[in-house]
């Protein structure tokens, strides 16, 4: 597990201090919506979505159909780690200027989720979740 964190923290200061955009492919992504104070999911649609988390111009951008970009405003623990997952979350404002948290959500390996890594993009009354894997340059 040390080992792991160590990768990690690792691969992550590189990628800051490289200021490459980070890509990921997305190959499916559900939503869930606040009913009535009920959480109501849709099922998982297939996707073929590009991720870029750049670091250097503070932003996240979700490319399907078009183009969605979130300015990261704020991130004082981007990394929390229990003893399952590794999360870097991320305080964002959109193209619309609606508040949002962008979640990146790392499984270790003994609790590898069905979908993979996550990526939980969370609005007060929906949450997105992309099904993501990183693509290395």
């Amino acid at each position: 597990m040390k080992n792991f964190i160590l990768i990690i923290s690792l691969l992550f200061s590189s990628i800051i201090f490289a200021q490459k955009p980070i890509k990921f492919s997305a190959d499916s992504f559900y939503f869930s919506k606040l009913v009535n104070g009920n959480n109501s999911y849709s099922k998982p649609q297939k996707a073929s979505i590009l991720i870029t988390l750049d670091l250097e111009k503070r932003n996240i951008k979700i490319f399907n159909s078009e183009e969605h970009i979130m300015k990261i405003v704020h991130n004082d623990s981007p990394f929390t780690e229990t003893t399952e997952n590794t999360f870097f979350d991320y305080k964002c404002i959109d193209e619309n200027n609606k508040d949002c948290t962008a979640r990146f959500l790392r499984f270790s390996k003994s609790s590898k989720s069905e979908m993979g890594d996550l990526l939980y993009i969370v609005y007060p009354d929906i949450t997105y979740v992309y099904n993501i894997t990183l693509i290395k340059n």
